[in-house]
Parts: structure tokens; sequence; C-alpha cells
């Protein structure tokens, strides 16, 4: 359990930084942060792991191990590293298909996640009726290669701006499952269910500027978490993306929003896994960077490093 005691160590040490660097006038470093070694430790959370939007440093092993993670994944399929767990991705059209089968065959018992944020529209944007009928070729297609292999739904976003006024990302779960039980006849096959969540974009105009708000994703997790119970739906759920993408990185609410989220996750236990975004998505115009482009942990990487690393 993360207590109160560590969220006011982390952020006691995270503000002198802060304030050190400000009376010199110069930016926050990492300098004065030990790197634990995590490579073996029995200490490190499972239930942590990064998104890699981008491949940074020399070592992607050294920098995983930095941040004290096990498990990430990226928009696509391929080998793990050595060592650590990948949630493979399939079904969306940017993704090559070319020796997929093979791949599936020869990594028995993987997790697949079918497409990405299907209810967002610059992302997979579908129906949840298409929806449903990709989710179900894909998930036969696996299963039929790999009986063991676990299927994931798309990450199911929340985003106000994009899916409508909070609860938007509940209505589309709801409408996917009812979509494919009208069409196959019974409700999706899933293994793990899956989420995103996040707080408002920042909009200049003052329609919404909570970019640091905690019960805007509080609430997707909490309503979601609630319906597939009620539902009968008793599968793990994970979040698969959560963070502060669209923030100041500098701003010394983004350490606040994820020390908090991170202990709201843990003491609840709505989710089984969470997933911050991300590793560092820089060249996409993305904040929430746990990584500076050589790998380098920054002050939020320091501080997801330092939750997971924690003995529980």
């Amino acid at each position: 359990m993360i207590t109160l005691a560590f969220r006011l160590a982390v952020m006691a040490g995270l503000l002198s930084i802060t304030a050190s660097a400000s009376a010199m006038g110069t930016a926050p470093t990492v300098a004065s942060i030990t790197t634990p070694i995590c490579a073996d430790s029995p200490n490190i959370d499972q239930r942590f792991g990064v998104v890699v939007a981008d491949t940074v440093g020399t070592d992607m092993s050294s920098v995983l191990n930095s941040l004290c993670v096990r498990t990430y994944y990226k928009y696509g399929w391929g080998e793990p590293l050595p060592g650590f767990e990948r949630i493979q991705m399939v079904g969306r059209t940017n993704i090559s298909e070319v020796g997929l089968d093979a791949f599936i065959r020869s990594h028995l018992g993987s997790y697949w996640m079918v497409g990405n944020e299907p209810n967002v529209p610059n992302q997979d944007n579908l129906s949840p009726a298409a929806y449903a009928q990709l989710f179900h070729n894909w998930a036969v297609r696996i299963k039929g290669l790999d009986p063991t292999a676990k299927i994931l739904n798309a990450g199911i976003g929340n985003f106000p701006d994009v899916v409508g006024v909070p609860g938007g990302g509940l209505a589309y779960i709801r409408d996917f499952r009812e979509s494919h039980r009208i069409l196959f006849g019974t409700y999706p096959s899933v293994d793990v269910w899956n989420i995103h969540a996040y707080p408002p974009f920042f909009v200049a105009d003052g329609r919404l500027q909570s970019f640091c708000d905690t019960s805007f994703p509080k609430l997707h997790i909490s309503e979601v978490a609630r319906y597939l119970r009620a539902s009968g739906e008793m599968q793990p759920i994970w979040l698969t993306e959560f963070g502060m993408d669209w923030g100041n990185d500098q701003d010394p609410c983004v350490v606040t929003f994820m020390t908090d989220m991170v202990g709201w996750l843990a003491t609840t236990g709505l989710v089984n896994r969470w997933y911050w975004f991300s590793l560092n998505g820089q060249s996409w115009g993305f904040g929430g960077n746990l990584v500076d482009l050589a790998g380098t942990p920054t002050i939020l990487g320091q501080t997801y490093r330092g939750l997971a690393a924690m003995q529980r």
C-alpha cells in the first residue's frame, strides 16, 4: 500500500529539487537522486507498466530497469525484451500482419490488444458495432492459433473533449458488449478488460482547464469497474493508458497527479495493472515523459520509479 507518508516524502523531495533549481535560475535536474538497482529487486510492484511511444536511449532494457517496471507495450507486435513482458497489439490499419500467424504460434500465452481507442476520432474511430465485428474476427483468429492467448479489448478512452460528457467511455463499452451479443449471440470473450483514463484537455478558451484534475479519470475507472462487475464480467481490468500527455511536465501538479492517481489505484483495487503514457512521446508532441531522449529518468520518471520500487 502507498502510504500518505510516502506520498508526502516524494513530493517534499521533488519540491526541494525544484525550489533549489529555481533559486539558481535553472530547470530541475535528476542528478541528486540515486537510481535504485531494480534488475532483480523483489520489491518491484508488478502492477506498474509503461507505454513505449518512442524508443529512446541506447539500451531499452536499462531504460526500463531504471524505472523499475517489468511490463510494457508498443503500438504493434514484436519480440519482447529479454526479461520483460510485452503486451502485443493488432487490429489497426498501420500494423503489418506479415509473419503474424507464425509469431502467435511461437509466443504462446501472450496478451493481445485488439486495436486502440476505437471511440476516439483521431485513433481507430469505430462504432461499437464495427468494433464488435473487428474484435470478434481477431479473437477467433488468435485463439485459433493459440488457445492459451489472452485477449484484451482496445483501450476505451474517457476524454471529455473527444467522447462527450464524462460517461462517454462507459457508454461505448456497454454498446460494444451489446453489439457483440446482437451480432454473435454472446458477449465478447474478453480475457482482460482494457480502459484508458485521462484528465480533461487543457483548453485555452477556459472551457476545460482542470488538466491536473484526477476526478475525471477516477470517475471513468469507477464507473466502468462497477458496470462490468454488475454485468458479471469478473475478468481483470487493466488501465493501459493514464497520464498527463498534454500537460506541462515542469508543472508540479503533474507529479501530484501521478502520485495521487497511483495511490488511488493501489488502494482501491479497481484495476489490476496500470501503464503510464508514456516512456517518451516527445516526437509525437506529447508530455508526461518518464525519461528524456537519452533515456535518463525525468522528475516524473523518478516519481514513478519510486512508487514502483516500494515494498508492499
